[in-house]
């Protein structure tokens, strides 16, 4: 990560690992978290190969797919907020999508896949 985004948009947190033994670290966890509300953890072995890593995206660019179905299945709605939740492992990366969508007093959670198409809708 370029050192200019670090710094404006992210927030690193480390804990002080002194009193550990080098011996003693199986698993490195990497916590980071967006100035805008996103986060990343991720979890890598004691040889630095990742091993899982979960991110959350808050109110980010929408795949054109689901804006598409949102614009095209629910005319009038405006668009709330919506979460990206990311989980990618070395041999496979998945994708939920919930947009928080309103018209009037009507709200709708509506659910995406990993390719963006629809899932459901709750009320």
């Amino acid at each position: 990560m370029p050192l200019k985004t670090y710094k404006s948009n992210w927030a690193v947190s480390e804990n002080d690992l002194s009193q550990v033994s080098q011996d003693d670290i199986d698993l490195y966890v990497l916590n980071i978290t967006g100035k805008n509300g996103g986060n990343l953890q991720a979890t890598y072995n004691d040889a630095g190969n990742l091993v899982e890593a979960k991110e959350l995206l808050v109110n980010s660019r929408l795949p054109r797919k689901v804006s598409t179905y949102i614009v095209t299945n629910y005319k009038g709605y405006l668009i709330d907020s919506d979460k990206i939740k990311k989980t990618i492992r070395p041999d496979k990366t998945a994708q939920k999508i919930e947009v928080g969508i309103h018209k009037g007093s009507d709200k709708k959670r509506l659910f995406f896949d990993n390719d963006g198409n629809f899932i459901n809708e709750k009320s």
